[in-house]
């Protein structure tokens, strides 16, 4: 790698790298030739995350309501659904792709589910039909 130690006011030593580290200012295609040979440190993000899923709905002639979608989450200030445990924040890598769905409430069925990378809330459960309880939602 050629000695940038001065170029765009940046004094020191040349930039450094390794697959653990990298310090330092670096040219676009100096990044795109380390990815290339597994030399540059990729960043990741601590994500935080709230997934909601669709709920189901109820269902004609009277019969129970569905239930509430999913609830997953992973901020320290509250329960995630079923009033269990925060989750631990998502470990994402920096440029790359990610699912994401957003789950649909029912209409005369269960509701969809959500989904955010690897976290999946379920969908709600649907309505009973006359004089019957609507299923579990997520």
């Amino acid at each position: 790698m050629v000695d940038k130690s001065n170029i765009y006011g940046y004094v020191g030593a040349s930039p450094t790298q390794s697959n653990s580290a990298n310090t330092g200012i670096f040219e676009v295609n100096d990044v795109t030739d380390l990815l290339n040979s597994n030399q540059y440190k990729l960043q990741v993000l601590d994500v935080s995350y709230l997934v909601i899923a669709g709920g189901g709905s109820g269902i004609a002639d009277y019969g129970g309501g569905g239930g509430a979608g999913g609830y997953r989450n992973s901020y320290a200030s509250e329960t995630s659904g079923g009033n269990s445990s925060t989750e631990t924040p998502l470990v994402i890598n920096k440029g790359s792709n990610y699912t994401v769905t957003v789950g649909a409430g029912g209409s005369s069925s269960s509701g969809n589910d959500s989904v955010f990378a690897t976290i999946t809330s379920d969908g709600g459960g649907r309505g009973g039909t006359v004089g019957a309880n609507g299923y579990n939602g997520g």
